[in-house]
């Protein structure tokens, strides 16, 4: 029998919701997004507690990884293309084999935490990892890499899972089962293909099943809970929920160096200007300025001077303009994705 437990808060300071999912009929449909990579198993839902479970329906295990093969049994669905974000869900299972969930799924590669029985007739994609979960990059080309690992028996109950991409790590962990690791992530990894994963676990026997995934869900990171997502916010760790960027230059006041900076020097020039004017003399003239554009002099007779100008520039104090960035993020708050990252 199944007990509902809440759904974990999350870790990160103020995420905010961005896509969620509590609608599994008696098969996963793909017409909602969710698609495998295993395609003997179709996957089930069923309801309980109030909400909707997807469940694997065969129980397998073995294959290579990307190889349509048990070992690749992963539901995924688009959800949202969060960059710094979060996934969020809940997991049962009531055998001792491994069930897990998966981010950045593309056509070769994605970022995984599999939870392993811990029993010696226990199956696990890695090896020698009864009883632990274990934080995986795996691609088509060179299988599994393993990032983390750390002891986490699962019981019977229901329990909370989370995994995040954060500027560059990969976190995964659990506040019911009590462990949290991390490791690298490709940068500009989006959040998009979020899903579940089970290995040797699915099946039904009459109304029970032995593993099962519900109310999954995507948030975007507050970095600095100004309630302005990471993705869009132009000082990611200093609170600016107004966005104010007086010189347009993609860095918001609140950070910036140089805040209405138009582009021009801040700086000491040195010059020496020679010229020949209207009273025949020859003058010399050093000054100081702070400013970067050409200099008009009054010579010792009170002519302007408008001969040439030799100078030689200062250094710049400007704040560094934006990098380019990948396709942007509409979201509710109105924002508009900036080109805040190269990826």
């Amino acid at each position: 029998m199944l007990f509902l437990l809440a759904l974990a808060t999350p870790a990160h300071a103020a995420p905010q919701l961005l896509w969620s999912y509590d609608a599994f009929g008696d098969y996963v449909s793909p017409t909602d997004g969710w698609n495998g990579d295993y395609s003997p198993d179709r996957w089930g839902g069923f309801e309980y507690g109030g909400h909707t479970w997807a469940y694997p329906l065969t129980d397998e295990g073995d294959g290579e990884w990307f190889q349509d093969a048990a070992i690749s049994n992963w539901m995924t669905n688009p959800a949202e293309p969060v960059f710094d974000g979060e996934f969020t869900w809940d997991a049962y299972i009531s055998d001792d084999d491994a069930i897990g969930g998966v981010i950045g799924r593309t056509s070769d590669e994605l970022w995984m935490i599999v939870l392993c029985g811990d029993t010696r007739n226990s199956d696990c994609p890695v090896s020698n990892h009864e009883g632990d979960a274990v934080l995986l990059h795996v691609t088509s080309r060179g299988g599994a890499e393993e990032l983390a690992s750390a002891h986490a028996r699962y019981g019977t109950d229901i329990f909370d899972l989370h995994m995040s991409s954060n500027d560059g790590t990969v976190r995964a962990w659990s506040d019911d089962l009590g462990f949290d690791i991390s490791g690298p992530i490709t940068d500009g990894t989006a959040m998009t293909e979020v899903g579940f994963y089970a290995y040797n676990c699915g099946g039904s026997d009459g109304d029970n099943v032995n593993c099962a995934f519900t109310q999954p869900k995507v948030y975007g990171l507050d970095d600095d809970d100004d309630d302005v997502i990471d993705d869009v916010d132009n000082c990611e760790t200093t609170a600016n929920a107004d966005q104010d960027d007086a010189d347009g230059d993609g860095t918001g006041d609140a950070c910036d160096d140089t805040p209405g900076d138009t582009g021009g020097d801040a700086d000491t020039d040195t010059d020496t200007d020679t010229d020949t004017d209207a009273d025949s003399d020859t003058d010399t003239d050093t000054d100081t300025d702070a400013d970067s554009d050409s200099d008009a002099d009054v010579d010792s007779a009170g002519n302007l001077d408008t001969g040439s100008v030799l100078k030689t520039a200062g250094s710049c104090g400007c704040a560094s303009g934006p990098e380019s960035g990948a396709a942007g993020l509409a979201l509710a708050v109105g924002a508009v994705l900036l080109g805040r990252r190269r990826r």
